[in-house]
């Protein structure tokens, strides 16, 4: 479980570029009932199992928290939550536009590239259908470090190369689940066909472990023209990868497994099934006229089209080095992180940002103390404008 939370936090992580993956940082949540009996060690090894992965990654925990309470008496028995951990993780990120999101894009054009993190293996333990069959499963999923390593490695490297038009990584629901979120993302058909199990242990599942097993992994969509450099960047980094489909202009779904049929329909028919249970609870406490107004307004949702009405240039250095620039406030009374972006973006387009204490008079004050209302009022008068970057007055960071 541990080596898996670390995978998943790395495998939503690797589509911002990044400055290393020796900068990956991560905040840890561990949720076990301690006092029960064999739950305190089970937490000793899965903290054993995450310090060793993160070690052979150059990786490094920096907080967290636990909740060790995990159990309580009810009704004369005691009900214990199953043991759980939770990796969050973030990176510096040197360009932003460098930047991969889930939505299909290119069309006819687009290929489907599979990443297995699992050298084929396709274990059903603890997968979203064994519980909805009420199982377990004895078998769960597992990832080795180096094969982290090497998918991080190598799709930063796409993704610097501009290979990449879309990506989701593998998890709740398997491949099947990935390749239909990214179908309703792109409003778009797509038809990918995939392989039986090949591993003995994993047979007996057959279809159902190619499409739903959550071993890790990636869905890329590259051009036709960049698939075989996608191909080859993975092979060169040890990991596997091939194609497994391709993108559709239309709207048809097609899935199938060693060429049977598994999957089929419209998109939009598709992805109303699949947001169902949303509709009916949103049904519960809105108008049944609106509600469906949004449903049908899925069935041909098209991305905004953003256009900037003029062309973005650097603020003029001696507007930024003049002595009478004007003043603006970031609209909070603490120094969130919310009020320093807004303060940094203040600077950098010309005005000099006023922080928290700054309202006695001092340019860019951190803490100005205490000040008089007549001080207060005779620094507001000399705004140019107040910044609302978020948070919620009289709260830091939106908490009480």
């Amino acid at each position: 479980m541990a080596r898996l939370a670390l995978g998943e936090a790395l495998t939503n992580l690797v589509w911002a570029r990044a400055t290393s993956l020796a900068d990956v940082r991560a905040s840890v949540n561990w949720m076990y009932a301690a006092k029960m009996k064999g739950e305190g060690a089970a937490m000793w090894d899965a903290a054993i199992s995450l310090r060793d992965a993160m070690i052979d990654l150059g990786v490094a925990c920096d907080g967290g928290k636990d909740s060790l309470s995990m159990a309580a008496a009810a009704g004369g028995e005691t009900v214990m939550a199953p043991g759980n951990l939770v990796v969050s993780a973030y990176v510096g990120c040197p360009d932003i536009t460098q930047v991969v999101t889930p939505d299909l894009k290119l069309g006819a054009d687009g290929v489907l590239v599979h990443v297995d993190l699992a050298e084929g293996r396709r274990r059903m333990g603890g997968s979203a259908l064994a519980q909805a069959y009420d199982q377990l499963g004895n078998d769960c999923p597992d990832v080795t470090s180096a094969a982290l390593k090497g998918m991080w490695e190598a799709t930063q490297s796409l993704l610097a190369a501009g290979h990449l038009s879309a990506g989701h990584d593998i998890s709740d629901g398997g491949i099947a689940t990935t390749l239909l979120e990214m179908a309703f993302a792109g409003n778009c058909g797509i038809s990918a066909d995939l392989p039986l199990p090949a591993h003995a242990a994993d047979q007996p599942h057959g279809a159902l472990g190619s499409l739903f097993a959550e071993e890790l992994g990636l869905v890329l969509e590259v051009a036709s023209a960049n698939a075989q450099a996608v191909l080859d960047t993975y092979k060169a980094h040890g990991i596997p990868a091939s194609v497994i489909g391709k993108v559709s202009a239309g709207r048809a779904v097609e899935l199938t497994v060693a060429g049977a049929p598994a999957v089929s329909g419209d998109v939009a028919a598709l992805r109303d099934s699949w947001e169902e249970t949303s509709f009916v609870l949103e049904r519960m406490q809105s108008s049944e006229e609106t509600v469906s107004q949004e449903q049908a307004g899925l069935k041909d949702a098209k991305a905004p089209k953003w256009v900037l009405p003029f062309t973005p240039a650097f603020t003029p250095a001696d507007k930024l080095a003049a002595s009478d620039k004007g003043l603006a406030a970031p609209m909070l009374d603490t120094l969130a992180s919310a009020a320093v972006a807004a303060a940094s973006a203040a600077q950098h387009c010309g005005p000099d940002p006023l922080l928290r204490g700054g309202l006695n008079g001092d340019r860019g004050a951190s803490d100005g103390g205490s000040s008089t209302l007549q001080q207060q009022l005779a620094a507001l008068a000399q705004l140019g404008g107040f910044l609302a970057p978020g948070g919620v007055p009289g709260r830091a960071n939106g908490r009480p």
